[in-house]
């Protein structure tokens, strides 16, 4: 999974200090330590280009599997990868909507065991089935950490960046083809070129009213990887526009506003997330040793607003500094984010974000980076609709109910706590998804370390409660549910379908992944060594089908009486006028309505002409879809 050198023990639950808060309404099982929750060196090096053993497995065969029960569950493998790596922090978006009942998928891929042919795995889901695995990268030349998405002019767009190495800087390398789906792909490997010695780990995300805007982050190639610094900071984070899908761009790598060398020595690796809902964008940026910060704009990108969301107690903290935030000589342990971050702007222009939680120490021993624990668990969460203390709203879970978390041994390549990864996406109802990574208890791989899984939670009233909390079932395994595989880096799509909730995961035997390696180049997770992981697309029938959240235009709306005998009345409309169809059980359109007139927001429909029966009444308000069930029944 991540890539640092650093070496993880094991962990009590939940023990945070006092600036952090719980929810309120999460209800674990009180945790004993199962081992002591020890702070350990944790030293950045960012191994993204050195090489794997040539040793490699054949590759495992195309697997399929489903599970039901409560939530029913599909799963098929859409590629593979020796390259194991997904991402340094954040997730990035890795499966998109087209919104027609097709879906795009792309991963970091390598087919080999040098990892020499590194590049984009793309798959496509037609609406019946996927397509083949892919035998090769989409990119002419070596590249990684890559993200999809569709504006709305049908450019099927991959950004990710070329190879990092010293003589040659890395640039941003965008393939793009339309129609989606088919065709060749056109590349551009020159295309937002960096003001400074090289680009990486770019994130994009469609915005803009009409769904044209790309907007796109990246940062400054690092010193340790080549690059340069740029105006003072040690990979400065920039931004770029394209209000017309992607064919030109107005706002090519430039700087954005509280975030500069006055504030920040830098940022890390896939330390930021981005998202877009119409003209109202979001950046979120995190890491051990910085602020969580949100850089908002309502106009589509033109202004920012720099919100702190969490401060880190100590500012330009250098690797190898004490951890005196009080200045009494004494080093303290401070609380932090992980770097793992993510954001979603939801239909009512709320910015919702996501981080994992960790603590951070250093008495001077730690020469080159600094101390973090390994067994701190909690899921934190913030909005700026409500502002505050970020909450703990999930974790790993006690799930045998003895009251400790079961883990004897961790992998040493995670660089994070025992949760972590957040991923989300809304429907078109409102409701709002979580993806996230969690240490499973009474799990092992063959080295002996604890497996994580996939799991999904939900909120319906923009994040007041989630569904762990709420008299639901809780965080759900959507991976496969079994001791005996890791599934991690899982990516949800940003727009969910309201019936059925897709993902894409990265399966193997091992805990943690194979890239990073400690000061004498040896794997630090060696079960990984030789590994072929597998690019798994996920199914899940939607926890919620239909049910708008308590924000959505739908829940205003009243339609009475139910059941009538052919008169019914719709109230809470807010536009003048309205077009409605009324379909039948099947879903045919059995009677429509064109521009009626709304009046006190409120307009009446004769269906006496039906026969007896439940039917759908279906419109649009507030710019937002609605559908409403009816009932009919006449009388004989």
């Amino acid at each position: 999974m991540k890539k640092f050198t650093l070496l993880l023990v094991a962990l009590p639950l939940f023990t945070f200090a006092q600036s952090i808060q719980k929810s309120p309404a999460l209800k674990l099982s009180p945790v004993k330590n199962a081992l002591s929750n020890k702070a350990v060196p944790y030293v950045r090096t960012i191994a993204n280009d050195a090489l794997s053993p040539s040793q490699i497995n054949a590759p495992s065969s195309p697997h399929q599997f489903h599970y039901g029960g409560l939530r029913d569950v599909n799963a098929v493998e859409i590629g593979e990868t020796t390259y194991d790596l997904q991402t340094n922090n954040a997730i990035y978006p890795r499966i998109f909507n087209n919104g027609d009942g097709t879906y795009s998928a792309v991963w970091t891929m390598s087919k080999n065991g040098t990892w020499s042919d590194r590049g984009t795995g793309y798959n496509y889901f037609d609406g019946a089935s996927w397509g083949p695995a892919p035998a090769s990268r989409l990119e002419s030349e070596r590249c990684g950490f890559t993200n999809i998405c569709m504006p709305s002019n049908g450019n099927e767009i991959v950004f990710s960046h070329q190879a990092i190495n010293s003589a040659t800087p890395s640039q941003l390398d965008m393939v793009h083809r339309n129609p989606k789906g088919s065709g060749s792909w056109t590349e551009n490997n020159n295309l937002l070129h960096s003001p400074s010695a090289g680009s990486e780990w770019a994130r994009m995300i469609r915005g803009g009213t009409d769904g044209n805007t790309l907007h796109v982050i990246a940062l400054t190639e690092n010193v340790a990887n080549g690059g340069t610094k740029y105006k003072g900071q040690d990979g400065a984070l920039l931004y770029s526009r394209s209000t017309d899908g992607g064919n030109t761009w107005d706002k090519s790598q430039v700087d954005l506003p509280g975030i500069d060398s006055s504030q920040y020595s830098g940022f890390g690796g896939d330390s930021y997330a981005i998202d877009a809902n119409g003209n109202t964008v979001a950046i979120v940026i995190g890491g051990f040793t910085n602020d969580w910060i949100l850089l908002k704009s309502t106009d589509n990108g033109d202004t920012w607003t720099k919100t702190i969301i969490w401060q880190f107690a100590i500012p330009f903290y250098a690797a190898g500094q004490v951890s005196d935030a009080t200045g009494d000589g004494i080093a303290d342990t401070l609380d932090t984010n992980d770097g793992s971050v993510a954001v979603l702007v939801d239909e009512n222009g709320v910015v919702h974000t996501w981080a994992g939680y960790n603590r951070l120490f250093n008495d001077g021993t730690a020469t080159t980076g600094y101390y973090y624990f390994p067994g701190t668990n909690g899921l934190m969460y913030w909005n700026d609709a409500v502002g505050g203390t970020p909450a703990i709203i999930t974790g790993a879970l006690d799930l045998d109910g003895n009251g400790q978390l079961d883990i004897t041994q961790l992998g040493k390549s995670y660089g994070c706590g025992l949760s972590s990864f957040p991923s989300a996406g809304e429907d078109d109802l409102g409701n709002i998804y979580l993806s996230y990574w969690a240490i499973v208890e009474n799990t092992a791989d063959p080295s002996g370390n604890a497996l994580g899984h996939s799991y999904l939670i939900y909120t319906r009233d923009e994040g007041t409660t989630w569904s762990s909390f709420d008299g639901q079932v809780g965080p759900f395994d959507y991976t496969n549910q079994d001791n005996f595989t890791e599934a991690c880096y899982g990516s949800i799509e940003r727009t969910v379908n309201n019936e059925i909730i897709h993902c894409l995961v990265q399966e193997d035997a091992c805990a943690g992944q194979g890239v990073s390696t400690d000061a004498n180049n040896q794997v630090l997770d060696p079960c990984n060594t030789g590994q072929t992981n597998s690019i798994v697309a996920i199914t899940i029938q939607n926890f919620i089908a239909g049910v708008p959240s308590v924000s959505h235009p739908a829940v205003k709306i009243k339609v009475y009486p139910v059941p009538s005998q052919g008169i019914f009345t719709i109230e809470g409309i807010t536009d003048p006028k309205v077009s409605l169809n009324i379909t039948n059980a099947l879903g045919q359109i059995v009677m429509r309505f064109d521009n009626e007139a709304v009046y006190n927001n409120s307009v009446q429909l004769d269906l006496s002409s039906l026969e007896s029966g439940l039917y759908n009444v279906n419109f649009e308000s507030d710019g937002k879809t609605i559908s409403k069930n009816i009932a009919l029944v006449k009388q004989d």
